[in-house]
């Protein structure tokens, strides 16, 4: 099939959207900027490296090997499943609201925001190395291997129990609110404030290594 035909059948399945497509092996690569897309499929291996956000509200199911490399933000309002081998790379946040499950061991290395509040739980070994704030409103437990990276806040604020060997290394504050005790002798490292049910712990907190204010 030659590149013509390709083009056209891309550009229909893509509801009219016009692209600038560059066809590398079996590799999709976009050069244009915002994407929008009504896709409620995509091919393996696909690459998403335009210099914009990358929008797919109809997406339910990801397949393996795509890779989000783009210069702005991801969204995935309707994604449920995430398989392994997926990566987030992008220069802005990913908010993949509808998600339910996640990969053991999945790490989110894009540089803004994590979106993730569907999850009520977290598989072992979930890193966090992104450049903004973590957001997990509904979680109920985390598993003690989970690592936060970021460089920004980490909410968690339905959250009722905590590891005893859970580390926070964000640079941001930690939403606790609903937590009822700290386990004894923990120490969370984080460089902002910890919000608890009825008070607010600060640098000089002993639960981030000092003394409570």
């Amino acid at each position: 099939m030659n590149i013509l035909i390709k083009l056209l059948l891309l550009q229909q399945r893509f509801s009219n959207v016009s692209l600038n497509v560059v066809f590398e092996d079996k590799n999709f690569h976009f050069v244009t900027n915002n994407l929008s897309l009504s896709l409620k499929i995509l091919p393996e291996d696909f690459i998403f490296n335009n210099k914009g956000n990358v929008r797919l509200d109809n997406l339910k199911i990801l397949p393996k090997g795509i890779k989000f490399d783009n210069k702005g933000n991801a969204s995935l309002y309707s994604l449920e499943t995430l398989p392994k081998g997926v990566e987030f790379n992008n220069e802005g946040y990913v908010d993949l609201e509808s998600l339910t499950t996640l990969p053991k061991g999945f790490k989110f290395n894009n540089k803004g925001f994590v979106y993730l509040n569907s999850l009520r739980t977290l598989p072992e070994g979930i890193e966090f190395n992104n450049k903004g704030g973590v957001y997990l409103h509904n979680l109920k437990t985390l598993p003690e291997s989970v690592k936060f990276n970021n460089e920004g806040d980490v909410d968690l604020e339905s959250l009722t129990t905590l590891p005893k060997g859970i580390k926070f290394n964000n640079e941001g504050y930690v939403d606790l609110s609903n937590l009822k005790t700290l386990p004894k002798g923990i120490k969370l490292n984080n460089k902002g404030d910890v919000y608890l049910r009825n008070k607010i712990l600060t640098h000089k907190n002993e639960s981030n290594g000092k003394k409570e204010e």
